[in-house]
C-alpha cells in the first residue's frame, strides 16, 4: 500500500485550501458508511485540495488529465457540498451503478469539470471513476486511490 507521505513528487498541487486536522478528518470520515482508504486520508491530511500548476501541465509532468482536487470542509466548493449537489450518479451503462449519496466521494475533476469519484459501494469499493455528466458516461480510471495517485504522479 502506498502512503503519500513516503515520497516527495517532483510536482505538487498548488493553491490548496486550509489544512484539515485529524479531528476534522474524523468528522468527515464518519459521514460515510464505509471506512475510507488510508491513502485517501494521507493525501488529504497532507494537502487539502488544489490544482495542477499550468507550467507542470504544459511540460507534461502529470500522468493523468486532472484539473484539480476538491478540498474537504474549506473553500468555495468542498467535497461535502459536491456530494449534496450531485446526490446520485446514474450512468446510462454501468455494471456497478447507480451510486447514491454517501456511496461515492467526488474528490477531483478534469478540465471539463467532470468529477473523479471514489466508490464506497461493496461491489467496487475503492475504485476511481470519471463521470462525464454531459454524455452520462462512466470511465473506470483506477482500481484504487493508490493506483490513481501512482498514475497521476507517474510513480
Amino acid at each position: 500500500m502506498l502512503f503519500l507521505k513516503e515520497y516527495s513528487p517532483m510536482v505538487e498541487l498548488v493553491d490548496p485550501e486550509r489544512k484539515i486536522s485529524n479531528i476534522e478528518w474524523t468528522e468527515f470520515a464518519k459521514c460515510f458508511p464505509a471506512r475510507l482508504p488510508e491513502s485517501f486520508k494521507a493525501h488529504y491530511l497532507r494537502i487539502n485540495g488544489g490544482y495542477l500548476a499550468e507550467e507542470d501541465v504544459e511540460a507534461d509532468r502529470w500522468g493523468m488529465p486532472v484539473g484539480g482536487f476538491n478540498p474537504i470542509k474549506y473553500g468555495p466548493l468542498p467535497i461535502e457540498t459536491l456530494i449534496n449537489d450531485i446526490f446520485s450518479i446514474s450512468p446510462a451503462d454501468s455494471e456497478y451503478g447507480p451510486w447514491h449519496e454517501k456511496e461515492f466521494i467526488p474528490f477531483a475533476y478534469d478540465n471539463g469539470g467532470n468529477p473523479f469519484f471514489l466508490s464506497l459501494k461493496a461491489s467496487d469499493y475503492g475504485r476511481i471513476y470519471l463521470y462525464a455528466q454531459d454524455g452520462d458516461a462512466l470511465f473506470e480510471v483506477a482500481e484504487s486511490f493508490d493506483d490513481f495517485i501512482r498514475a497521476l504522479y507517474r510513480l
